[in-house]
Protein backbone atom coordinates (compact mmCIF):
# COMPACT_ATOMS: atom_id res chain seq x y z
CA UNK A 1 0.00 0.00 0.00
CA UNK A 2 1.41 3.36 -1.04
CA UNK A 3 1.33 5.77 1.87
CA UNK A 4 0.66 9.45 1.63
CA UNK A 5 3.29 11.60 3.24
CA UNK A 6 6.17 14.00 2.77
CA UNK A 7 9.88 14.22 3.38
CA UNK A 8 10.32 16.49 6.34
CA UNK A 9 13.35 17.95 8.10
CA UNK A 10 13.02 17.02 11.75
CA UNK A 11 14.99 17.23 14.97
CA UNK A 12 15.84 13.59 15.68
CA UNK A 13 16.00 14.35 19.39
CA UNK A 14 12.32 15.33 19.37
CA UNK A 15 11.04 12.10 17.79
CA UNK A 16 8.88 9.90 19.99
CA UNK A 17 9.00 6.07 19.94
CA UNK A 18 6.37 3.87 18.35
CA UNK A 19 3.60 3.57 20.98
CA UNK A 20 2.68 0.14 19.61
CA UNK A 21 6.12 -1.37 20.20
CA UNK A 22 6.66 -3.16 23.52
CA UNK A 23 10.20 -2.28 24.51
CA UNK A 24 10.20 -4.77 27.40
CA UNK A 25 9.78 -7.62 24.92
CA UNK A 26 11.75 -6.06 22.06
CA UNK A 27 14.32 -3.67 23.58
CA UNK A 28 16.75 -1.53 21.67
CA UNK A 29 19.75 -3.64 20.61
CA UNK A 30 22.96 -1.72 21.29
CA UNK A 31 25.00 -4.03 19.05
CA UNK A 32 22.82 -2.98 16.10
CA UNK A 33 23.25 0.67 17.05
CA UNK A 34 27.04 0.25 17.14
CA UNK A 35 27.09 -1.31 13.65
CA UNK A 36 24.81 1.38 12.24
CA UNK A 37 26.85 4.14 13.82
CA UNK A 38 30.02 2.82 12.18
CA UNK A 39 28.21 2.68 8.84
CA UNK A 40 26.94 6.25 9.24
CA UNK A 41 30.39 7.54 10.16
CA UNK A 42 31.91 5.80 7.13
CA UNK A 43 29.21 6.28 4.49
CA UNK A 44 26.89 8.97 5.79
CA UNK A 45 23.28 8.88 6.95
CA UNK A 46 20.83 7.57 4.38
CA UNK A 47 17.56 7.82 6.29
CA UNK A 48 15.37 4.75 6.37
CA UNK A 49 13.08 6.18 9.06
CA UNK A 50 9.28 6.15 8.74
CA UNK A 51 7.17 8.34 11.02
CA UNK A 52 3.68 9.69 11.54
CA UNK A 53 2.54 13.09 12.78
CA UNK A 54 -0.21 13.42 15.35
CA UNK A 55 -2.72 16.30 15.27
CA UNK A 56 -0.78 18.11 18.02
CA UNK A 57 2.39 18.06 15.88
CA UNK A 58 4.12 15.21 17.73
CA UNK A 59 6.16 13.01 15.37
CA UNK A 60 6.33 9.31 16.30
CA UNK A 61 8.74 6.76 14.85
CA UNK A 62 7.03 3.87 13.10
CA UNK A 63 10.23 2.15 12.00
CA UNK A 64 13.88 3.09 12.39
CA UNK A 65 14.47 3.37 16.15
CA UNK A 66 18.00 1.95 15.85
CA UNK A 67 18.83 4.28 12.96
CA UNK A 68 17.72 7.32 14.95
CA UNK A 69 19.77 6.25 17.97
CA UNK A 70 22.83 5.55 15.78
CA UNK A 71 22.55 8.91 14.02
CA UNK A 72 22.37 10.73 17.36
CA UNK A 73 25.43 8.83 18.61
CA UNK A 74 27.23 9.83 15.41
CA UNK A 75 26.47 13.49 16.12
CA UNK A 76 23.61 13.94 13.63
CA UNK A 77 20.69 15.78 15.24
CA UNK A 78 18.56 16.72 12.21
CA UNK A 79 17.64 14.72 9.12
CA UNK A 80 15.03 14.33 6.39
CA UNK A 81 12.56 11.57 7.27
CA UNK A 82 9.35 10.30 5.72
CA UNK A 83 6.32 11.49 7.69
CA UNK A 84 3.02 9.83 6.76
CA UNK A 85 -0.33 11.48 7.28
CA UNK A 86 -2.47 8.33 7.11
CA UNK A 87 -0.93 5.93 9.65
CA UNK A 88 -3.29 4.70 12.36
CA UNK A 89 -2.23 2.37 15.19
CA UNK A 90 -2.72 -0.72 13.02
CA UNK A 91 -0.45 0.76 10.35
CA UNK A 92 2.17 1.56 12.99
CA UNK A 93 2.17 -2.11 14.03
CA UNK A 94 2.53 -3.31 10.45
CA UNK A 95 5.33 -0.84 9.58
CA UNK A 96 7.20 -2.00 12.68
CA UNK A 97 6.53 -5.67 11.81
CA UNK A 98 7.79 -5.25 8.25
CA UNK A 99 10.99 -3.61 9.49
CA UNK A 100 11.53 -6.53 11.89
CA UNK A 101 11.12 -9.00 9.05
CA UNK A 102 13.20 -7.23 6.39
CA UNK A 103 15.85 -5.35 8.38
CA UNK A 104 16.30 -7.33 11.57
CA UNK A 105 15.93 -10.86 10.24
CA UNK A 106 13.22 -11.77 12.74
CA UNK A 107 15.49 -12.16 15.75
CA UNK A 108 13.83 -13.76 18.77
CA UNK A 109 12.92 -10.41 20.32
CA UNK A 110 11.89 -8.84 17.01
CA UNK A 111 9.52 -11.66 16.07
CA UNK A 112 7.97 -11.87 19.51
CA UNK A 113 7.74 -8.08 19.59
CA UNK A 114 5.83 -8.11 16.30
CA UNK A 115 3.31 -10.62 17.64
CA UNK A 116 2.98 -8.77 20.96
CA UNK A 117 2.20 -5.49 19.18
CA UNK A 118 -0.34 -7.21 16.93
CA UNK A 119 -2.06 -8.88 19.91
CA UNK A 120 -2.42 -5.59 21.76
CA UNK A 121 -3.86 -3.80 18.73
CA UNK A 122 -6.23 -6.66 17.83
CA UNK A 123 -7.41 -6.92 21.46
CA UNK A 124 -8.55 -3.31 21.34
CA UNK A 125 -10.36 -3.87 18.06
CA UNK A 126 -12.16 -6.95 19.40
CA UNK A 127 -13.12 -5.42 22.74
CA UNK A 128 -14.26 -2.03 21.44
CA UNK A 129 -15.63 -2.97 18.02
CA UNK A 130 -13.56 -0.21 16.40
CA UNK A 131 -12.22 -0.72 12.87
CA UNK A 132 -14.23 -3.93 12.49
CA UNK A 133 -14.67 -3.07 8.82
CA UNK A 134 -10.94 -3.58 8.24
CA UNK A 135 -10.31 -6.40 5.82
CA UNK A 136 -8.33 -8.55 8.27
CA UNK A 137 -11.18 -8.80 10.80
CA UNK A 138 -14.25 -8.51 8.60
CA UNK A 139 -14.17 -12.27 7.96
CA UNK A 140 -14.43 -13.08 11.68
CA UNK A 141 -17.41 -13.07 14.04
CA UNK A 142 -16.75 -10.47 16.75
CA UNK A 143 -18.85 -12.19 19.49
CA UNK A 144 -16.94 -15.41 18.84
CA UNK A 145 -13.61 -13.59 19.07
CA UNK A 146 -14.70 -12.00 22.34
CA UNK A 147 -15.71 -15.34 23.82
CA UNK A 148 -12.33 -16.74 22.82
CA UNK A 149 -10.53 -13.84 24.51
CA UNK A 150 -12.51 -14.39 27.71
CA UNK A 151 -11.71 -18.10 27.74
CA UNK A 152 -8.68 -19.88 29.15
CA UNK A 153 -7.19 -20.12 25.63
CA UNK A 154 -7.15 -16.36 25.07
CA UNK A 155 -6.64 -14.83 21.64
CA UNK A 156 -6.03 -17.47 18.96
CA UNK A 157 -3.40 -17.41 16.27
CA UNK A 158 -5.92 -17.28 13.39
CA UNK A 159 -6.85 -13.62 13.91
CA UNK A 160 -3.19 -12.63 14.40
CA UNK A 161 -2.23 -14.48 11.22
CA UNK A 162 -4.99 -12.67 9.32
CA UNK A 163 -3.59 -9.32 10.48
CA UNK A 164 0.06 -10.16 9.71
CA UNK A 165 -0.53 -12.44 6.71
CA UNK A 166 1.69 -10.52 4.28
CA UNK A 167 4.63 -9.94 6.65
CA UNK A 168 7.60 -12.09 5.54
CA UNK A 169 8.38 -14.97 7.89
CA UNK A 170 4.98 -14.91 9.61
CA UNK A 171 3.19 -18.26 9.42
CA UNK A 172 1.04 -20.44 11.66
CA UNK A 173 3.90 -22.41 13.35
CA UNK A 174 5.89 -19.22 14.03
CA UNK A 175 2.85 -17.54 15.54
CA UNK A 176 2.13 -20.58 17.69
CA UNK A 177 5.64 -20.40 19.13
CA UNK A 178 5.50 -16.67 19.84
CA UNK A 179 2.07 -16.79 21.46
CA UNK A 180 3.36 -19.64 23.63
CA UNK A 181 6.33 -17.46 24.64
CA UNK A 182 4.06 -14.56 25.54
CA UNK A 183 1.63 -16.64 27.58
CA UNK A 184 4.29 -18.64 29.44
CA UNK A 185 6.27 -15.49 30.28
CA UNK A 186 3.24 -13.60 31.62
CA UNK A 187 3.62 -10.97 28.88
CA UNK A 188 0.30 -11.88 27.27
CA UNK A 189 -1.47 -11.19 30.57
CA UNK A 190 0.44 -7.92 30.93
CA UNK A 191 -0.53 -6.80 27.42
CA UNK A 192 -4.23 -7.47 28.05
CA UNK A 193 -4.00 -5.66 31.41
CA UNK A 194 -2.45 -2.66 29.61
CA UNK A 195 -5.33 -2.68 27.12
CA UNK A 196 -7.78 -2.69 30.04
CA UNK A 197 -6.06 0.32 31.65
CA UNK A 198 -5.86 2.21 28.37
CA UNK A 199 -9.56 1.70 27.64
CA UNK A 200 -10.37 2.96 31.13
CA UNK A 201 -8.17 6.03 30.57
CA UNK A 202 -9.83 6.66 27.20
CA UNK A 203 -13.26 6.35 28.87
CA UNK A 204 -14.27 3.68 26.38
CA UNK A 205 -17.87 2.39 26.52
CA UNK A 206 -18.70 0.52 29.72
CA UNK A 207 -19.23 -2.76 27.85
CA UNK A 208 -15.72 -2.58 26.36
CA UNK A 209 -14.19 -1.81 29.75
CA UNK A 210 -16.06 -4.68 31.41
CA UNK A 211 -14.95 -7.10 28.68
CA UNK A 212 -11.36 -5.90 29.00
CA UNK A 213 -11.44 -6.38 32.77
CA UNK A 214 -12.77 -9.91 32.39
CA UNK A 215 -10.18 -10.73 29.71
CA UNK A 216 -7.37 -9.35 31.89
CA UNK A 217 -8.56 -11.35 34.90
CA UNK A 218 -8.71 -14.55 32.87
CA UNK A 219 -5.26 -13.99 31.32
CA UNK A 220 -3.74 -13.35 34.76
CA UNK A 221 -4.72 -16.87 35.86
CA UNK A 222 -1.99 -18.39 33.68
CA UNK A 223 1.12 -18.84 35.87
CA UNK A 224 4.46 -17.51 34.72
CA UNK A 225 6.67 -20.44 33.77
CA UNK A 226 9.15 -18.86 31.35
CA UNK A 227 11.53 -15.88 31.49
CA UNK A 228 11.40 -14.85 27.84
CA UNK A 229 12.98 -11.44 28.35
CA UNK A 230 15.95 -12.89 30.21
CA UNK A 231 16.44 -15.93 27.98
CA UNK A 232 16.20 -13.88 24.75
CA UNK A 233 19.27 -11.90 25.81
CA UNK A 234 21.32 -15.06 25.21
CA UNK A 235 19.37 -17.09 22.64
CA UNK A 236 18.96 -14.82 19.65
CA UNK A 237 16.85 -16.77 17.17
CA UNK A 238 13.26 -17.97 17.61
CA UNK A 239 14.02 -21.66 17.16
CA UNK A 240 16.60 -21.62 19.95
CA UNK A 241 14.11 -19.93 22.28
CA UNK A 242 11.33 -22.36 21.32
CA UNK A 243 13.49 -25.41 22.05
CA UNK A 244 14.72 -23.96 25.33
CA UNK A 245 11.19 -23.02 26.44
CA UNK A 246 9.92 -26.54 25.74
CA UNK A 247 12.70 -27.92 27.94
CA UNK A 248 12.43 -25.59 30.93
CA UNK A 249 8.63 -25.65 31.08
CA UNK A 250 8.41 -29.45 31.17
CA UNK A 251 6.85 -30.43 34.54
CA UNK A 252 9.87 -32.44 35.70
CA UNK A 253 12.23 -29.51 35.05
CA UNK A 254 9.92 -26.79 36.39
CA UNK A 255 9.94 -28.55 39.74
CA UNK A 256 13.76 -28.33 39.90
CA UNK A 257 14.52 -25.08 38.05
CA UNK A 258 13.03 -21.76 39.23
CA UNK A 259 12.01 -19.29 36.51
CA UNK A 260 14.63 -16.85 37.80
CA UNK A 261 17.38 -19.37 36.97
CA UNK A 262 16.36 -19.92 33.35
CA UNK A 263 18.29 -16.97 31.91
CA UNK A 264 21.57 -17.89 33.70
CA UNK A 265 21.12 -21.46 32.45
CA UNK A 266 20.65 -20.20 28.87
CA UNK A 267 23.82 -18.12 29.20
CA UNK A 268 25.78 -21.16 30.41
CA UNK A 269 24.50 -23.30 27.54
CA UNK A 270 25.75 -20.64 25.11
CA UNK A 271 29.12 -20.56 26.89
CA UNK A 272 29.32 -24.37 26.87
CA UNK A 273 28.62 -24.52 23.13
CA UNK A 274 31.27 -21.87 22.42
CA UNK A 275 33.82 -23.60 24.64
CA UNK A 276 33.25 -26.90 22.81
CA UNK A 277 33.12 -25.25 19.37
CA UNK A 278 29.53 -26.37 18.76
CA UNK A 279 26.99 -24.60 16.60
CA UNK A 280 24.17 -23.40 18.85
CA UNK A 281 21.39 -25.29 17.12
CA UNK A 282 18.22 -26.63 18.65
CA UNK A 283 19.80 -30.08 18.76
CA UNK A 284 22.85 -28.65 20.56
CA UNK A 285 20.58 -27.07 23.18
CA UNK A 286 18.69 -30.34 23.68
CA UNK A 287 21.87 -32.38 23.88
CA UNK A 288 23.62 -30.15 26.42
CA UNK A 289 20.61 -28.99 28.44
CA UNK A 290 20.61 -31.76 31.05
CA UNK A 291 24.40 -31.75 31.27
CA UNK A 292 24.60 -28.02 32.00
CA UNK A 293 21.50 -28.07 34.22
CA UNK A 294 22.93 -30.91 36.31
CA UNK A 295 26.23 -29.06 36.66
CA UNK A 296 24.41 -25.92 37.79
CA UNK A 297 22.37 -27.83 40.34
CA UNK A 298 25.40 -29.68 41.70
CA UNK A 299 27.07 -26.29 42.30
CA UNK A 300 23.96 -24.97 44.04
CA UNK A 301 23.54 -28.15 46.08
CA UNK A 302 27.18 -28.00 47.18
CA UNK A 303 26.71 -24.42 48.35
CA UNK A 304 23.48 -25.40 50.11
CA UNK A 305 25.19 -28.28 51.89
CA UNK A 306 27.92 -25.96 53.16
CA UNK A 307 25.33 -23.57 54.52
CA UNK A 308 23.16 -26.35 55.95
CA UNK A 309 26.10 -27.59 58.02
CA UNK A 310 26.33 -24.21 59.80
CA UNK A 311 22.68 -23.17 59.75
CA UNK A 312 20.02 -25.67 60.92
CA UNK A 313 17.23 -23.14 60.19
CA UNK A 314 18.40 -22.91 56.60
CA UNK A 315 18.50 -26.71 56.38
CA UNK A 316 14.93 -26.97 57.62
CA UNK A 317 13.79 -24.24 55.20
CA UNK A 318 15.34 -26.12 52.27
CA UNK A 319 13.67 -29.36 53.34
CA UNK A 320 10.31 -27.64 53.71
CA UNK A 321 10.61 -26.05 50.24
CA UNK A 322 11.44 -29.41 48.68
CA UNK A 323 8.54 -31.06 50.51
CA UNK A 324 6.08 -28.39 49.33
CA UNK A 325 7.26 -28.76 45.72
CA UNK A 326 6.85 -32.53 45.89
CA UNK A 327 3.38 -32.16 47.40
CA UNK A 328 2.39 -29.89 44.53
CA UNK A 329 3.40 -32.62 42.10
CA UNK A 330 1.52 -35.22 44.16
CA UNK A 331 -1.67 -33.14 44.04
CA UNK A 332 -1.35 -32.66 40.30
CA UNK A 333 -0.71 -36.38 39.80
CA UNK A 334 -3.66 -37.30 42.04
CA UNK A 335 -5.93 -35.04 39.97
CA UNK A 336 -4.74 -36.67 36.75
CA UNK A 337 -5.27 -40.15 38.23
CA UNK A 338 -8.78 -39.20 39.34
CA UNK A 339 -9.59 -38.01 35.82
CA UNK A 340 -8.27 -41.25 34.34
CA UNK A 341 -10.27 -43.35 36.81
CA UNK A 342 -13.51 -41.48 36.20
CA UNK A 343 -15.79 -43.70 34.20
CA UNK A 344 -13.48 -46.72 34.45
CA UNK A 345 -15.64 -49.66 33.28
CA UNK A 346 -16.52 -51.96 36.23
CA UNK A 347 -15.89 -55.01 34.11
CA UNK A 348 -12.43 -53.79 33.04
CA UNK A 349 -9.34 -55.08 34.81
CA UNK A 350 -8.13 -52.52 37.39
CA UNK A 351 -4.71 -50.92 36.87
CA UNK A 352 -1.85 -52.72 38.60
CA UNK A 353 -0.40 -50.83 41.58
CA UNK A 354 2.50 -52.71 43.21
CA UNK A 355 2.07 -53.50 46.89
CA UNK A 356 5.23 -51.60 47.84
CA UNK A 357 3.93 -48.45 46.09
CA UNK A 358 0.61 -48.69 47.96
CA UNK A 359 2.43 -49.16 51.26
CA UNK A 360 4.64 -46.12 50.64
CA UNK A 361 1.61 -44.00 49.75
CA UNK A 362 -0.30 -45.08 52.87
CA UNK A 363 2.71 -44.59 55.15
CA UNK A 364 3.51 -41.16 53.73
CA UNK A 365 -0.09 -39.97 53.98
CA UNK A 366 -0.26 -41.28 57.55
CA UNK A 367 2.89 -39.36 58.49
CA UNK A 368 1.57 -36.14 56.88
CA UNK A 369 -1.75 -36.58 58.70
CA UNK A 370 0.07 -37.17 61.99
CA UNK A 371 2.13 -33.98 61.47
CA UNK A 372 -1.03 -31.97 60.91
CA UNK A 373 -2.72 -33.56 63.95
CA UNK A 374 0.33 -32.82 66.11
CA UNK A 375 0.39 -29.22 64.94
CA UNK A 376 -3.33 -28.81 65.59
CA UNK A 377 -2.90 -30.34 69.06
CA UNK A 378 0.00 -27.95 69.76
CA UNK A 379 -2.06 -24.97 68.61
CA UNK A 380 -4.98 -26.02 70.82
CA UNK A 381 -2.65 -26.60 73.76
CA UNK A 382 -1.10 -23.15 73.25
CA UNK A 383 -4.56 -21.53 73.20
CA UNK A 384 -5.60 -23.40 76.37
CA UNK A 385 -2.42 -22.34 78.16
CA UNK A 386 -3.00 -18.71 77.14
CA UNK A 387 -6.59 -18.88 78.40
CA UNK A 388 -5.44 -20.44 81.69
CA UNK A 389 -2.88 -17.64 82.18
CA UNK A 390 -5.60 -15.08 81.58
CA UNK A 391 -7.90 -16.74 84.13
CA UNK A 392 -5.11 -16.88 86.73
CA UNK A 393 -4.28 -13.22 86.12
CA UNK A 394 -7.93 -12.23 86.55
CA UNK A 395 -8.23 -14.33 89.71
CA UNK A 396 -5.16 -12.69 91.28
CA UNK A 397 -6.56 -9.28 90.44
CA UNK A 398 -9.89 -10.08 92.07
CA UNK A 399 -8.20 -11.43 95.22
CA UNK A 400 -6.23 -8.18 95.69
CA UNK A 401 -9.52 -6.27 96.17
CA UNK A 402 -11.74 -6.30 99.22
CA UNK A 403 -14.92 -8.38 99.31
CA UNK A 404 -17.07 -5.36 98.43
CA UNK A 405 -14.56 -3.53 96.24
CA UNK A 406 -14.58 -3.37 92.51
CA UNK A 407 -12.03 -2.07 90.10
CA UNK A 408 -12.69 1.52 89.04
CA UNK A 409 -14.07 1.92 85.55
CA UNK A 410 -12.33 3.92 82.83
CA UNK A 411 -14.22 7.12 83.69
CA UNK A 412 -13.30 6.92 87.37
CA UNK A 413 -9.66 6.28 86.50
CA UNK A 414 -9.56 9.33 84.24
CA UNK A 415 -11.25 11.45 86.91
CA UNK A 416 -8.78 10.40 89.60
CA UNK A 417 -5.95 11.31 87.27
CA UNK A 418 -7.37 14.78 86.71
CA UNK A 419 -8.32 14.02 83.08
CA UNK A 420 -11.64 15.09 81.52
CA UNK A 421 -14.34 12.44 81.53
CA UNK A 422 -16.10 11.98 78.17
CA UNK A 423 -19.76 13.08 78.29
CA UNK A 424 -22.17 10.11 78.28
CA UNK A 425 -25.96 10.10 78.29
CA UNK A 426 -27.57 8.30 81.23
CA UNK A 427 -29.70 5.39 80.10
CA UNK A 428 -32.94 6.93 81.28
CA UNK A 429 -31.61 10.45 81.23
CA UNK A 430 -32.74 13.69 79.75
Amino acid sequence: MERRGVKMRVDLRALKPNPMRDFAIDPIDHEIIARLRQSIEEDGFWGGIACRMLPDGTVQIGAGHHRVAAALEAGITTADVFVADDMDDGSMVRVYARENATQRGHSSTALTGTVASAIKYIAKVILTGRNVADEFISKFDIPTLRRRMLSEDGMGREIVLAFLHDIPGINAPALQQQIANLKASGDYARLIAEVQRELAAEQAPTEAQDLAQEAATQAARTPKTFDFQGVAQHLRNPHQVDVFRSLVTAPAVRERLPVTQQAPLAAHIVEYAEAHDEHLSGECIRRNFSKVLLGEQLDVQAADREREADDPAWQFGCRRDRLERRLTLVVRTAQELAELLDGWPPEAEPPVVPLRVRQLLYETLARLTALHEDRRFQDEQTREEAQARTRRHDARGAQSLGPHETRPGPAASRQSAGLPVPFRHARGGH
